[in-house]
């Protein structure tokens, strides 16, 4: 079990993360990170744990009782994106969709090294703020 989670659960948990904040240009591993706060804590707290193996496993009941090429198949094994994100909106509302959503988007996002793929320079706060570097450096608007 790696974290608290099975190689299983946590193949979904990244699959999810990715159909939350999809970027077809990102690398699996960017997401892994963003998942790796939510593996530590399931492996420390047994309600984390509890309340994230539940809900992958709602995600599973729902995209293999879906019709068609995804019917019978786990979360993860669903190459049809538009199966997974029904899947996902069917849980929307729930605090395992609250608790994956709002635990991966900071560590998704918060990662250095993905910010050129965005055109982030980075915080410019220690180089005197964007008044004084980049303030009119935006080519797209």
């Amino acid at each position: 079990e790696a974290a608290g989670l099975s190689a299983e659960e946590s193949r979904a948990l990244l699959k999810m993360t990715r159909d939350l904040f999809p970027h077809d240009r990102l690398d699996d591993s960017f997401y892994a990170k963003a998942i790796a706060p939510l593996q530590d804590e399931a492996s420390k707290d047994a309600a984390t744990r509890k309340l994230l193996s539940d809900g992958i496993a709602q995600l599973n009941a729902a995209t293999m009782a879906s019709a068609g090429a995804s019917a019978g198949k786990p979360y993860a094994d669903v190459s049809d994106e538009n199966v997974r994100v029904a899947a996902i909106k069917k849980i929307e509302g729930g605090a395992f969709f609250t608790k994956v959503y709002g635990g991966t988007m900071t560590p998704l996002y918060n990662q250095p090294e993905l910010w050129p793929k965005f055109g982030y320079e980075g915080p410019s706060s220690a180089q005197g703020g964007y008044i004084n570097r980049g303030f009119s450096d935006i080519d797209w608007l």
